[in-house]
């Protein structure tokens, strides 16, 4: 009887280390990640304990470096294992993997995905619009991450760094030009419609725009937050970016720059007393909150300029 219960407790030993060693592992390679470090995920994942090798969380970062180093052929493999218990959005707008949608693979992940999450959500009642969409939210944070590798390895003043801003930019014209002639054929598309993660796409693509680009598309964004098709967020973050942009005081404080010693500071608010009731009203948390992700305090750090 005791010796059965010592190795009862000895196998849910043996499961616990594995367990924890599990985590230990797939957080050694999320921090290996967010410092560039991609020779030494692919390098060493061969080495991990094979229990890992099924671990969703570690097949995503595996497939991620090589999506990045362009090795589309392992990257495919990773992310299709992935995804296979997976009835999420997420792997759909994720921009690491923007560069295999130029691979004919990639439309047959697409639609396979997108069936898992119909049937597990409802029908997308313009499923065209709505891929078409969620590929243009994954093109606009596309290049992202290659810039903070670039100006950690080589520098902001870098030519690399340099020329990945420039691509961005490219990117980014291309990008209001497509959002145009959607518009021009059928309309801003509708929240409820193409879904919350596709309408996202239009809000990132009209704040990475200029100032005249966001002016035309600002009545339009207001409408459609009145009839709840897109975040009312979104509306306060692009209407602080132009008031910021018309040298004029934001009202939701959202607006955050930094100075030529990179100290954070907040823009100035035009009502500073009931600022977190005007955040309040659009759906965005405290002031305190979010100022806090700067390592600012409110009302401390606040100082009208």
């Amino acid at each position: 009887m005791i010796n059965a219960l010592f190795k009862f407790i000895f196998a849910i030993l043996l499961c616990l280390n594995s367990f924890f060693s599990i985590g230990q592992n797939i957080e050694s390679y999320k921090e290996l990640w967010d410092n560039f470090d991609l020779e030494e995920i692919i390098l060493s994942y061969q080495d991990v304990d094979h229990s890992i090798l099924k671990e969703k969380a570690f097949q995503e970062i595996v497939a991620k470096a090589y999506s990045v180093q362009g090795n589309y052929d392992s990257a495919f493999y990773y992310l299709n294992e992935a995804i296979l218990s997976d009835s999420s959005i997420i792997y759909l707008v994720d921009p690491i993997f923007y560069p295999l949608t130029k691979d004919r693979r990639w439309g047959v992940l697409e639609k396979k995905q997108l069936q898992k999450i119909q049937s597990k959500y409802g029908r997308y009642e313009k499923a065209e619009l709505t891929l078409q969409l969620l590929r243009m939210r994954q093109k606009d944070q596309y290049l992202f991450y290659e810039i903070r590798m670039s100006q950690k390895k080589f520098g902001n003043r870098s030519s690399i760094t340099k020329a990945l801003w420039d691509r961005k930019k490219e990117i980014n014209a291309h990008q209001q030009a497509q959002l145009d002639s959607i518009v021009l054929s059928s309309g801003l598309p509708k929240k409820s419609i193409v879904k919350g993660a596709a309408m996202e796409a239009v809000f990132l693509i009209i704040q990475h725009a200029n100032l005249e680009y966001q002016e035309r598309f600002l009545p339009l964004l207001k409408g459609a937050a009145e009839k709840n098709e897109i975040s009312k967020s979104s509306l306060a973050l692009l209407t602080d970016r132009i008031n910021i942009r018309r040298k004029k005081k934001q009202i939701y404080g959202t607006q955050i720059g930094r100075k030529v010693n990179g100290k954070a500071f907040i823009y100035p608010i035009e009502d500073p007393a009931n600022i977190n009731d005007l955040r309040s009203q659009m759906g965005l948390g405290s002031i305190e909150e979010y100022v806090s992700r700067w390592d600012l305090k409110w009302p401390e750090d606040y100082q009208e300029e």
